[in-house]
């Protein structure tokens, strides 16, 4: 498909300690101006996202708490979801970082402004938490 997609191995978190609150999903949603982060449609079943999978995070370390924010919440489509997690490989699939989701905040902050100080923070705490990521292009 052209994105990238990184392995990561599983831990020991459980799949609910970093759940997205009603508020953040619909927040998401909206900064997104209801459009799919990855591909740009309307969609009224979104499937709210981790960028950083909430199983590659330690409940006991305060720093993974950015696991259930808004900063790691995309509202995606559900092909994109699948694509995403190359055809449900949702436990220890590919991981698409975080510039695979272009519309994260709307059709038109696609890399400057809001979106790219997001980016900056995402990739910091991508790298922190899953590991060194390898750049393709």
């Amino acid at each position: 498909m052209g994105y990238q997609c990184l392995l990561f191995a599983s831990s020991e978190a459980s799949v609910g300690d970093f759940n997205f609150s009603s508020r953040t999903k619909l927040d998401a949603q909206f900064r997104q101006g209801l459009l799919c982060a990855a591909c740009g449609i309307e969609d009224p079943a979104f499937i709210h996202h981790h960028i950083i999978p909430q199983q590659s995070g330690d409940p006991a370390n305060a720093s993974h708490g950015i696991l259930s924010t808004l900063d790691n919440c995309v509202a995606i489509c559900e092909n994109c979801h699948w694509v995403v997690h190359q055809g449900a490989r949702w436990r220890n699939g590919g991981v698409a970082p975080p510039s695979h989701f272009k519309f994260s905040h709307g059709p038109r902050t696609r890399g400057r402004g809001v979106r790219g100080d997001w980016l900056l923070r995402m990739e910091k705490a991508f790298d922190r938490i899953i590991g060194s990521v390898s750049r393709l292009t």
